[in-house]
C-alpha cells in the first residue's frame, strides 16, 4: 500500500514535539518519515531521576478522523538511577482545539519467579501540549493516580 508523503508529514507534525501527562512528566518526542519515535522521558514523580531514553513507534497512515497510534518504551536506567524495570505507553493522539495523548501503559519490574504475579502494573496518563498547574497536579496525585515512577517509589 502506498503511503504518502503528505500524510507521514501529517503524523510527524502531529506527534513531534513536548508533550506532559497529568503528573507533570515530560516526553520530548523526535519522530521520523519511517515511524520510529525517539527521545526523552523526564519523570515530576517518584525516585525516577534525571532523564531516561525513549523509543518507540508510531502509525506512518493515520486514518481521517481517527486517533492515531504509538507506543513508546522507558527503561528506568540511567547515569543516575537503575529500577530494574521497564514502562510501555501505547494509545493514540486526538487532535482539535485541545491536543491529546491518551494512553494505558505496562510496568514491569524485577521479580523472583515466586512473585512474578506482582511484577506488572497497569495504568493510564493523558498527555498534552501544556504543562499542567500544581492545582491539577495535586488533584491527580489525591485520587492516587498511580504512575511508574511513582509505583517504583514503593520498593
Amino acid at each position: 500500500m502506498f503511503v504518502s508523503a503528505a500524510a507521514v508529514a501529517s503524523a510527524i507534525a502531529l506527534i513531534n514535539g513536548t508533550w506532559h501527562n497529568e503528573l507533570g512528566s515530560t516526553v520530548d518526542f523526535d519522530v521520523d518519515q519511517n515511524g520510529t519515535i525517539s527521545g526523552q522521558y523526564n519523570s515530576a514523580v517518584g525516585n525516577a531521576e534525571s532523564v531516561y531514553v525513549l523509543t518507540g513507534r508510531y502509525e506512518t497512515d493515520p486514518v481521517d478522523n481517527q486517533g492515531l497510534t504509538l507506543g513508546w518504551t522507558v527503561n528506568w536506567h540511567n547515569d543516575v538511577l537503575d529500577a530494574h524495570s521497564v514502562t510501555t505507553w501505547s494509545g493514540q493522539y486526538f487532535g482539535g482545539d485541545e491536543e491529546v495523548i491518551q494512553t494505558h501503559w505496562l510496568l514491569t519490574r524485577t521479580t523472583t519467579l515466586e512473585d512474578l504475579w506482582e511484577s506488572t502494573h497497569v495504568g493510564t496518563d493523558v498527555f498534552t501540549r501544556d504543562a499542567p498547574t500544581q492545582d491539577r497536579i495535586q488533584s491527580a496525585l489525591s485520587f492516587g493516580s498511580p504512575s511508574p515512577e511513582r509505583i517504583l517509589a514503593k520498593n
